[in-house]
């Protein structure tokens, strides 16, 4: 707060000297351009007034002469064009001085009409306005010396704030440095408090979410295990739909062999056409990763560069290097995994084609058997004649069938809308996994942090052990005073035993024991006062490992939260074996059945789905990681600025206080000295106008 208020009046104090300078540069420039006309007037006009030789005057007559006579028409109205323009507001003397000038001038006209007479009525009624000029100079000048007064407390006013202000910082400063001083523990153990309460409650978080994703994974189960037994009931039941429908079959094989063949080379063709596509966006997408890991490298060799400069942030900054290159590390294996996947994909392609060239010449084989079913076919024409009116019988049979079937994909239509509303919940599931990844990131941090609250519980284990020295050296002060109290008794039993004791001698016994038993007193106070504070220090030491201890149980979890995102990694790859044992089933079944083709069908696309889906959000978790990495180096990048702009911000307010005010004031100064010149050839000009004057009167003589 005290740095946001003095940044605050620093900028005022610079906005307010910046328009201040500003004015004062318009006012000195004016100021300039009077104080330069008015200095070369003087000139002009002291210039004849200091030297009044006669030979000066005789040539200054003479080229006067000449001027009038070229000019005849300017001697009949010397008073008419010559009458100076004054203000109302000139001093009352200017006023007088000048009227009577004009009364002398216009007598001397009357009486006189020579044009040595006429130029020098000119001459003063020029210097006459000139004056006048350099009065209203002056006046301005002194009310800018106001402003420039003005200008000048107010800076010191500003100063003098800005001074009271860093007291009071350092003042306040003074002050935490005592406190400190008086209880060092007290402050740190109040930022330990702070800092395990904030990770007690992003704990409380973690078992929370936990909990709720141990809830939804058990109502998965559960309705899993019920679609398991529903599948058994329909399996069940396309068996025996299966059985009935053998017998048709038989009837179509023949027909249906080409249509299949040329449907199963066209499937084939679109497959390969996928997995091409699959292989593209496969190294498209281990390009682009390696250009961000690259990108990411770079980044981070900037960042070792940079934290070389800095001392407080070094420790912090090395752990956070080494767990990112323990996070590129893994990406790199993941990477490697991708690229066997990749050369796994390619060999399957290759065996594809070459399956694909089998088949080719599959069919020209089949094209010759084709000849020889015709022949056949003649004659299972007769055969199917026969079989017509059996066939009408089984349609009314397949009719029937075929409603059981509309209702079985109708079944099977709502529970794929259920296995939809599933998977989506577990793309939050998995968004909520990556929450905690972040979370973990922030454990990590949090280590660090612990690792600082361990060396604090080493300094208090020190402490401790200074303390039960003193402890110790205080129990044997107390069992040698226990051993002197013995002898003292036993001295007593003595003294008592014996028959006459003088009054003396008892008194000063009793004045020992009374003086022993309070120093007894007082060291068994110090003595409570020590294991008191021994006990609190062994309950802080207890909490502390305590939080220790919890701290290390959730960065357990969050290895275990780890382990299942690697899990569920290994189960993707299942599934895409699994996708490629039951392509080569559907390959082998094809011959066998339709029905069974078309089910197994929409299992592959419903499996592929799910593949894709899963590589999906695979996808977006990288993305989030390597986003977030490079959000943490911007914002360790902002921080490393912000510091240096503070830094800077602090060295220009110095700088301007050492810098603006000392040179206004010398500015202001050098312009006080300006005026004096000014105002010294101000009262120099009477006596200027004196010696004019009396070359006037000799001439007129």
């Amino acid at each position: 707060m005290n740095s946001s208020r003095l940044s605050q009046s620093s900028s005022s104090t610079t906005s307010s000297g910046a328009s201040s300078n500003r004015l004062s540069l318009a006012s000195r420039k004016s100021i300039s351009r009077r104080a330069s006309v008015s200095q070369s007037t003087l000139s002009n006009i002291t210039a004849p007034a200091i030297k009044p030789n006669t030979s000066m005057v005789n040539s200054t007559n003479n080229a006067d002469n000449s001027k009038l006579r070229k000019k005849p028409n300017i001697p009949k109205q010397p008073t008419q064009k010559v009458t100076p323009t004054v203000t109302p507001t000139s001093n009352s003397s200017v006023i007088s001085d000048q009227n009577q000038l004009l009364n002398t001038s216009t007598h001397s006209s009357h009486s006189s009409t020579d044009p040595s007479e006429i130029r020098a009525q000119q001459q003063l009624m020029q210097f006459q306005e000139q004056l006048f000029f350099l009065e209203q100079g002056i006046l301005e000048r002194d009310s800018v010396l106001g402003e420039l007064q003005n200008e000048n407390n107010y800076l010191r006013d500003v100063i003098n704030q800005i001074n009271n202000t860093n007291q009071d910082i350092l003042k306040q400063k003074n002050l935490l440095e005592k406190e400190k001083k008086k209880n060092p523990l007290a402050v740190e153990i109040a930022d330990m408090k702070k800092k395990y309460a904030k990770i007690e409650e992003k704990c409380k978080k973690i078992t929370q979410e936990k909990s709720d994703l141990q809830k939804t994974q058990q109502v998965l189960d559960k309705e899993l295990k019920e679609l398991k037994k529903k599948n058994v009931k329909l399996e069940g039941h396309q068996e025996k739909i299966l059985n009935q429908q053998k017998l048709l079959k038989d009837l179509e094989r023949m027909t249906n062999e080409l249509e299949e063949v040329k449907n199963s080379f066209e499937r084939e063709r679109e497959a390969s056409e996928k997995y091409r596509e699959i292989n593209e966006t496969l190294t498209r997408e281990n390009e682009e990763k390696q250009a961000h890991l690259s990108a990411f490298i770079q980044e981070y060799q900037s960042a070792t560069n940079h934290t070389k400069m800095l001392e407080s942030a070094l420790d912090q900054l090395d752990a956070h290097n080494k767990q990112l290159m323990s996070e590129i590390d893994n990406k790199q294996s993941d990477i490697n995994h991708l690229s066997e996947e990749l050369n796994s994909g390619r060999q399957h392609c290759e065996a594809v084609e070459s399956e694909l060239k089998e088949k080719s010449a599959f069919c020209e084989n089949i094209s010759c058997k084709l000849e020889e079913a015709t022949l056949q076919l003649h004659a299972a024409i007769r055969s199917l004649e026969e079989r017509e009116e059996q066939t009408k019988s089984f349609a009314a049979e397949l009719d029937q069938l075929q409603d059981q079937l509309q209702r079985a994909i109708r079944d099977n239509q709502e529970k794929q809308s259920q296995i939809n509303i599933y998977e989506g919940q577990i793309v939050t599931l998995k968004q909520k996994e990556a929450e905690l990844q972040i979370v973990g990131s922030n454990l990590l941090n949090e280590q660090t942090r612990n690792s600082e609250l361990t060396e604090a519980n080493t300094r208090l284990n020190s402490l401790l052990t200074t303390q039960s020295q003193k402890i110790d050296h205080l129990e044997r002060n107390n069992q040698n005073l226990k051993k002197t109290i013995t002898e003292l008794e036993s001295v007593n039993d003595y003294l008592s035993s014996r028959p006459a004791v003088s009054v003396s001698d008892t008194s000063e016994l009793n004045e020992r024991i009374h003086n022993l038993t309070a120093e007894i007193d007082l060291l068994k106070s110090s003595l409570e006062k020590s294991e008191a504070k021994r006990l609190s220090n062994e309950v802080t030491i207890e909490t502390l490992l305590k939080q220790n201890d919890h701290l290390k149980l959730t960065v357990e979890d969050m290895k275990g939260m780890k382990d299942k995102v690697e899990q569920l990694e290994a189960s993707n790859l299942i599934l895409k074996r699994s996708k490629e044992t039951y392509e080569v089933m559907l390959n082998e079944k094809r011959s066998i059945a339709r029905p069974q083709e078309l089910q197994q069908q929409e299992k592959f696309t419903a499996m592929s789905d799910m593949i894709e889906k899963l590589t999906a959000q695979n996808k977006l978790l990288h993305e989030q990681v390597i986003t977030q990495q490079s959000e943490l180096g911007r914002c360790n990048e902002d921080f490393v600025e912000m510091e240096k702009r503070i830094r800077e911000l602090e060295e220009e307010n110095h700088e301007l206080i050492k810098n603006t005010y000392s040179r206004d004031i010398l500015q202001l100064e050098k312009e006080n000295l300006d005026l004096r010149k000014y105002k010294n050839l101000y009262l120099q000009q009477p006596s200027n106008n004196n010696q004019e004057r009396a070359p006037l009167k000799v001439k007129n003589i």
